[in-house]
C-alpha cells in the first residue's frame, strides 16, 4: 500500500488533519479588535459570572476600558463643578472686596450730632458743637453761626478735637432769637461734605 509523503500513511494523513483543524480553530478564536485589541476567548482570565459562565476576555477589556472613560469623565465633571465654585467664590470676594475699598477710599464725613441739637428752643450756649463720623481736615473744615439776618455772631474759628471728628465753635452770649450753624466738613480722604441746621434761643 503506497505510502502518504509525510511518512505516516493513512494514520499519518489524519494526524495531520486533526493538526491543521486544531490550529485553524486556534487562529480562528484569536483575532484584533478595531481598537488594536488582542482578543482571545478561549483562554479567559476574569472571573466567571454568576451562573458559572466565563467571560471572554474582550468583554472584560472592554468593560474595563468603559469604566476609564466613566470614571475619567467623572473626574473631569467634579474639577468643572470644583472652578465653578471657586470662580464663584471668587468674584464675590472680588466684589466684597471692591465695596470695601470704596467704601474706604470714597468716605464722606457726614453729621452725626449736635449742640444744640436741631430744630430745638434752648438756653443761649456757650459753644456750638457738631460731631462728625469720620475724622475731617481741621485746616479746611468750618463752623459758623449766623442770627435771623444772616449775620455772623462771631469772627472766632472752630476747633477741632483729638479724634478729629467734633467741632466746637465757642459763641458770645446769644439773644433770644433763631440761630442757624453752617458747616463745611473735609474727610481726611479730601472729600467735602456740607450742611445747616436751626436752633432757637429763649
Amino acid at each position: 500500500m503506497p505510502r502518504n509523503a509525510s511518512g505516516g500513511g493513512t494514520g499519518g494523513l489524519l494526524r495531520l488533519s486533526a493538526r491543521s483543524a486544531i490550529l485553524r480553530e486556534r487562529r480562528a478564536s484569536r483575532a484584533i479588535a478595531p481598537d488594536g485589541w488582542l482578543m482571545q476567548f478561549d483562554t479567559p482570565r476574569v472571573p466567571p459570572l454568576p451562573d458559572g459562565r466565563n467571560v471572554p476576555v474582550s468583554l472584560a477589556k472592554f468593560d474595563m476600558r468603559t469604566s476609564k472613560i466613566a470614571s475619567s469623565a467623572v473626574q473631569a465633571c467634579r474639577a468643572t463643578g470644583a472652578l465653578r465654585r471657586a470662580t464663584r467664590g471668587l468674584t464675590v470676594a472680588v466684589a466684597i472686596g471692591l465695596a470695601s475699598l470704596s467704601q474706604g477710599v470714597w468716605a464722606h464725613a457726614h453729621i452725626a450730632s449736635s449742640e444744640p441739637a436741631a430744630q430745638t428752643t434752648v438756653e443761649a450756649p456757650k459753644a456750638v458743637r457738631v460731631t462728625f463720623d469720620s475724622a475731617l481736615e481741621g485746616a479746611l473744615s468750618k463752623l459758623t453761626v449766623v442770627d435771623a439776618k444772616g449775620n455772623a455772631v462771631t469772627q472766632a474759628k472752630p476747633e477741632l478735637d483729638a479724634a478729629r471728628k467734633t467741632l466746637t465753635l465757642a459763641v458770645p452770649t446769644l439773644a433770644a432769637g433763631e440761630y442757624q450753624a453752617n458747616w463745611v466738613a473735609v474727610a481726611s480722604d479730601g472729600h467735602r461734605t456740607q450742611g445747616s441746621f436751626k436752633f432757637t434761643v429763649k
